[in-house]
């Protein structure tokens, strides 16, 4: 009986040790992990068993065994190959190809191994329960480990009126790769919407050194679950569960009520099974702050608007995506107390890549901005002829403001007037991906005959959500448009006179799916990789803010030049005028020697006075104090790259 225990003993460490390799625990009954890890362990049983319980006199040969271990396992794979195929959301996802390749490999060597060695049951066995007891306590680590805990990052960007602190919290919370979600300010925290549909309120600590995630009981109602399924039946093994291929929560907005209530509005994508067909809408939950943090959920979800008509997946044409909900649209704005603005996109309806051009049909709601009133429930269109508007913001003086993310070179900020065309599909500034032209356009590179943008982005930055700033936080931002950008950061866009006078880039790492202003005047950012970002300015008289006069010329990079200086990086110790393929002048290479501390501090206090002749332009720092904090941040930053 001891060569059955043996080999039991191999499938039990057949199905623990490879799983250790993946850092997740192998019994997983809400995923695959644990099923596949029987698979296996079922594969090396088949072969180990009955070479064992039907032998007579002879042990098995080695080759017999080797080929059916390969027989064995290679059904293994094929069911795991069908089931990633069949099933790619489950398996595909959730189940690493590193443990079916280490049960493999681990499988043959036990195989070979303990039927190579004879007659030493006893010494198999002794080596195997250690093996399966120490994979066994890994596991258990594995499931009490504690989640990793958010981490802070703190840079620091100039621009042409702050040098920024940048705040970030990343690797805090989890969406899976849904893309999409929404932040907003509520009292003294935020309300998070991420792209699963998830509520979460989020709080810092006194010293805004990391966040308390509080995960509310309700969830965005909308059905992604549903329209995988119906995916699957309209395409079969053709459908692609990937981010492009489902549903999105696409904004989130809060309205004060009197008496401490508030409203709160999501807009979302929603798949009607018995139809085949989706639609954009606007859901409401409506209560005090408490009842939405009650974990009882109190509130119930009550759907206020839905676009029409119900749209099919492309089954037809070979331009466009089978499902265009990328161009949800979905922005939401207040433009008055019981007047909603919800923005809603083409979903590739534009006549080009589907044959139906939506948003210049005033019967149906896609390419629109759609005016609802929430107290009665009551929609009307506001304006047409928009591609996918993701950025919505009306200010103080009623202006609404609307950002529309076009194709190549078509990325437009409109301002929207009531009634007013904007004249997508016929017209835009921007081409097709694949062509100089917008074929639909009958003439390329014009706007003509319809009501022109504010502003149109060439090339194009991939805008998503827009913000205004008010607060006195930011006062020489006042009354600026705060743009994001999915390639990253956002671009402050002053309007004077009804036109755009400045568009200045602000360099943000991550693709910006959210940009808001908090109750405290800081600027919010929420990023598709589920980073939480916080602007303000940098307190003054700090290091940072002080070194934005040295950065206006010199950048923090790595042997990095721009036409008017050389890198600072490192140059604490580094020899003086030693960066290769800088212009220098005589003057700084007959100065010699290295930068040190002292020299340093001498040269930012009078730069002609110390080295005679110098090209740089700067008048020096006489207040010592200040000169002190620039060279220590130089001596500490020096050796890292700073984000400028």
């Amino acid at each position: 009986m001891l060569r059955p225990l043996v080999h039991l003993a191999a499938a039990a460490g057949l199905v623990l040790v490879p799983a250790l390799w993946a850092g997740r625990p192998a019994w997983n009954p809400r995923g695959p992990t644990t099923w596949f890890a029987l698979l296996f362990a079922a594969a090396y049983l088949a072969v180990a068993l009955p070479a064992v319980l039907g032998r007579r006199h002879a042990e098995p040969a080695l080759p017999r065994i080797a080929l059916q271990g390969f027989a064995a396992f290679g059904s293994a794979f094929a069911v795991l190959a069908f089931a990633q195929w069949r099933f790619p959301a489950a398996a595909g996802t959730e189940f690493p190809a590193i443990i079916a390749l280490t049960a493999f490999a681990f499988g043959m060597f036990l195989l070979l191994a303990l039927f190579a060695i004879r007659n030493a049951s006893w010494w198999k066995l002794a080596v195997l329960a250690p093996v399966v007891l120490a994979a066994f306590w890994g596991h258990l680590g594995l499931r009490s480990r504690p989640k990793p805990a958010p981490v802070q990052e703190v840079a620091h960007v100039d621009t042409s009126l702050y040098v920024l602190k940048i705040t970030s919290y990343r690797k805090w919370i989890s969406d899976g790769d849904t893309r999409g979600g929404a932040i907003a300010p509520l009292g003294a925290g935020y309300l998070l919407a991420a792209g699963d549909g998830r509520l979460y309120y989020v709080t810092e600590n006194a010293a805004k050194t990391a966040p308390a995630i509080e995960t509310l009981s309700y969830r965005v109602p909308y059905n992604p679950d549903e329209f995988r399924d119906g995916g699957r039946k309209v395409f079969g093994d053709e459908w692609l569960d990937n981010s492009m291929d489902k549903l999105r929560v696409a904004d989130l907005l809060l309205q004060e009520r009197a008496g401490g209530g508030v409203r709160l509005f999501v807009s979302h994508h929603f798949w009607k099974p018995d139809e085949a067909c989706f639609v954009v809408r606007v859901s409401t939950l409506e209560g005090t702050v408490g009842e939405l943090r009650d974990p009882a959920g109190p509130l119930a979800w009550r759907t206020l608007y839905e676009t029409s008509p119900c749209l099919p997946l492309n089954t037809g044409s070979r331009r466009g995506l089978r499902f265009g909900g990328l161009q949800v649209g979905g922005a939401l704005a207040l433009l008055g107390e019981d007047e909603l603005l919800v923005t809603v996109g083409d979903h590739e309806f534009d006549g080009f890549k589907r044959p139906e051009a939506l948003p210049q049909d005033s019967a149906n709601s896609y390419g629109k901005t759609v005016l609802i009133r929430p107290d009665s429930g009551e929609a009307e269109l506001y304006t047409l002829g928009h591609r996918n508007p993701q950025g919505l913001y009306v200010g103080a003086d009623k202006i609404a403001w609307v950002l529309e993310h076009g194709p190549r070179g078509g990325d437009e900020l409109n301002r929207l007037r009531r009634g007013a065309n904007y004249g997508w599909p016929a017209v835009t500034y921007g081409t097709d991906y694949r062509l100089h032209v917008w074929p639909p356009n009958p003439t390329p590179g014009r706007h003509e005959g319809f009501e022109k943008p504010a502003f149109a982005f060439v090339p194009s930055i991939a805008v998503s959500q827009l913000a205004g700033v008010s607060g006195p936080l930011f006062e020489a931002w006042r009354g600026d448009l705060l743009v994001g950008s999915f390639f990253g950061g956002l671009v402050r866009v002053r309007v004077e006179d009804g036109r755009v006078v400045l568009a200045e880039p602000i360099r943000i790492a991550g693709r910006i799916r959210d940009v808001a202003e908090g109750s405290d005047g800081r600027i919010l950012v929420w990023t598709d990789e589920n980073d939480l970002v916080f602007l303000e300015p940098a307190a003054s008289g700090s290091a940072e803010s002080l070194i934005s006069q040295c950065i206006v010329c010199h950048t923090m990079g790595e042997n990095e030049t721009i036409s008017a200086a050389p890198s600072l990086r490192g140059i604490v110790g580094r020899p003086v005028a030693s960066i290769e393929n800088y212009d220098y002048s005589q003057a700084m290479k007959r100065f010699g020697g290295r930068w040190t501390a002292d020299r340093l501090d001498r040269f930012i206090a009078d730069p002609r006075g110390t080295v005679p002749g110098t090209t740089m332009a700067f008048e020096g720092i006489d207040d010592a104090e200040e000169r002190k904090r620039i060279v220590e941040f130089l001596e500490r930053r020096g050796n890292e790259e700073t984000p400028r």
